[in-house]
């Protein structure tokens, strides 16, 4: 019996550890040629209510979408708000998303390090040495992170969960 969703992806399969083709989502950066190295990868959960003005905005600075999911919405996001710094991408991003929903993502220079979000109902991330997966918890959790690669993580509401799995 489930007690929860999962969805998940295989690390030996992806250039980004944890998030793997085909559920992640990807950004190469605006105006990208095709088969360019993807800069970010993104795992989504939920639903974002102002998509459709985002992605227009984010077409007028020349992304490119290859699907409708939230999920690459969200990669390019934070590739078009990326000031240099991971941490203050994915912070501005998730100010611009409205709607329930969490996401991970993983920059293709910092394979080691896992960064998640969270608005709305609980969500938690379980990072497994092969694979890591968003859960909806079918009871409320504590907290329960260990710290290590492989442990449980309630996304806080709101704030920037950094994981550096190379610890």
């Amino acid at each position: 019996m489930h007690t929860h969703s999962e969805v998940t992806f295989h690390r030996e399969l992806s250039p980004f550890r944890f998030l793997n083709a085909p559920q992640a989502q990807f950004s190469q950066g605006p105006n990208a040629k095709p088969g360019s190295r993807p800069r970010i990868a993104v795992l989504h959960r939920g639903h974002i209510h102002n998509h459709t003005a985002l992605r227009r905005q984010l077409q007028d600075r020349g992304y490119h979408f290859s699907t409708d999911s939230d999920g690459e919405l969200i990669a390019h996001l934070i590739d078009a708000v990326h000031p240099g710094d991971a941490l203050q991408a994915v912070r501005r991003a998730a100010a611009l998303l409205q709607g329930p929903g969490a996401f991970a993502v993983q920059f293709h220079d910092q394979t080691h390090r896992l960064l998640a979000n969270r608005v709305g109902p609980s969500m938690a991330l379980r990072l497994h040495p092969r694979r890591a997966e968003l859960i909806v918890p079918a009871q409320p959790l504590a907290n329960t992170s260990t710290g290590s690669t492989t442990g449980l993580y309630l996304l806080p509401e709101g704030d920037v969960l950094d994981i550096d799995t190379t610890t």
